[in-house]
C-alpha cells in the first residue's frame, strides 16, 4: 500500500516523539534503579527493623509515621523543615576522580557550578527533559496549587556552555536533598552522553 509524502511526514514525525519518550522512560527508570540500590544499600548496612514491627498502636492511629516518632523522641528536626539561615552546604560530583560540579546550598538558594572545560550544553538529555521539565518544573507546579512562593531556577550560560544553575525557593531540605541527587545523576548522565 502507498501512503502519501505528507502521512509519512507524520509517522516520521511520530516515530521521533515515541522515540523520544521511550528514552525519557528508560532515563527516569534507570535513576529510579540507582536510587533504589542506594536505598539498599543503606538498609543493609544499618540495623534495620520493619516499621510493622514496632507496635506504635497510637501513633498509627494519628497518622504519624516512623519519621515523625524518631524526630518526635530525638528533638530533631523534620526533614521538611527549612534549613536555618546562614547554614552552607558544599559538595562535589566527580567521575573518575575527575571534578566535574560543586553543588552548593544555604538558606533559600542551590547553586550548581560546573567545572571549567567538562563542556555540558543544555540541550543534552537528560537536562530538560527530566531535572528541568519533571523534578523542577514538577516543583513549580505544587507551589502554584498551593499558594506558595514558586520555586525558581536560572541557567548560567557562556557560549552554548552550561556553565551553572542556580534554584531558589526551594523551601525545604526534602526538596533540597532531591534536587542535589537528581542533580547529580543527570550531569553524570550528560557527561556520559559527550563522552
Amino acid at each position: 500500500m502507498q501512503y502519501p509524502d505528507d502521512q509519512i511526514g507524520d509517522v516520521v514525525e511520530l516515530r521521533e516523539r515515541v522515540a523520544g519518550e521511550v528514552e525519557e522512560l528508560e532515563e527516569r527508570l534507570e535513576y529510579l534503579k540507582r536510587h533504589l540500590q542506594v536505598l539498599d544499600a543503606i538498609l543493609k548496612g544499618s540495623s534495620f527493623t520493619k516499621a510493622s514491627s514496632l507496635g506504635y498502636a497510637g501513633d498509627r492511629a494519628n497518622g504519624a509515621g516512623p519519621a515523625e516518632r524518631a524526630g518526635a523522641r530525638s528533638g530533631a528536626a523534620p526533614r521538611d523543615a527549612a534549613p536555618k539561615s546562614g547554614a552552607s552546604d558544599r559538595s562535589s560530583i566527580t567521575e573518575n576522580g575527575r571534578k566535574v560540579a560543586e553543588i552548593g546550598v544555604a538558606a533559600g538558594e542551590i547553586t550548581i557550578t560546573i567545572q571549567d572545560g567538562i563542556g555540558l550544553r543544555p540541550d543534552i538529555p537528560p537536562l530538560k527533559t527530566f531535572f528541568l521539565d519533571r523534578i523542577l518544573g514538577e516543583m513549580q507546579r505544587r507551589d502554584g496549587e498551593d499558594g506558595s512562593e514558586p520555586l525558581e531556577y536560572e541557567l548560567d550560560q557562556e557560549g552554548g556552555v552550561l556553565r551553572g544553575i542556580t534554584i531558589r525557593n526551594y523551601r525545604t531540605q526534602g526538596r533540597a536533598d532531591e534536587i542535589k541527587s537528581t542533580a547529580r545523576w543527570t550531569l553524570l548522565r550528560m557527561l556520559e552522553k559527550i563522552e
